[in-house]
């Protein structure tokens, strides 16, 4: 959102965010949050990976070579059922809307590659992962069709809450 034309109020906002953004990028890869795991290292690894996807250059390859430890780390934490591992319908969503988000990131960049008169038939993520991101979200979806009560939000089990993630229609469409 932050390179549409427009969203800064001048040049020099914009290459100021840009700046900040990849500092603390650089700051998350030296310490990613191993320590806590779960979804907190998930995120890490989705941002990281999405940051490399949207962006080009040597900083944007860093980031993409945390592609392997993302896929490695969908497979940890997300059962062949599509749940996710802290049984948290609220983390599920989250976690849900993240790889959604990647999802589309790379499905834009990829007919914007086509459109332009590019060759690429994918976005800039490794084919094997984009492939995996789709499934693990078709399965996560499937998930959450589960935890999600006839009233349209999610179940409260563990520490879910309603409000902080999107409701399970939005994630849906």
């Amino acid at each position: 959102l932050l390179t549409t034309p427009g969203a800064l109020p001048a040049a020099a906002d914009t290459a100021r965010v840009r700046a900040s953004l990849a500092d603390q990028l650089e700051t998350l890869a030296a310490n990613l949050e191993t320590h806590l795991s779960g979804n907190h290292y998930l995120w890490n690894l989705l941002a990281l990976v999405f940051a490399g996807a949207a962006h080009s250059g040597a900083a944007a390859e860093r980031w993409l070579a945390f592609a392997p430890r993302l896929a490695a780390e969908l497979d940890e934490q997300i059962f062949a059922s599509g749940l996710h591992y802290e049984r948290s319908p609220m983390y599920h969503a989250l976690l849900l809307e993240n790889v959604l988000d990647l999802v589309n990131a790379d499905a834009s960049a990829s007919a914007d590659a086509s459109g332009s008169g590019g060759a690429s038939a994918q976005g800039r993520l490794p084919a094997a992962l984009a492939a995996k991101l789709r499934d693990v979200a078709a399965r996560m979806l499937g998930a959450l069709a589960v935890v999600t009560h006839p009233d349209g939000e999610i179940a409260l089990l563990g520490d879910s809450a309603l409000g902080i993630a999107q409701p399970p229609a939005r994630l849906v469409a």
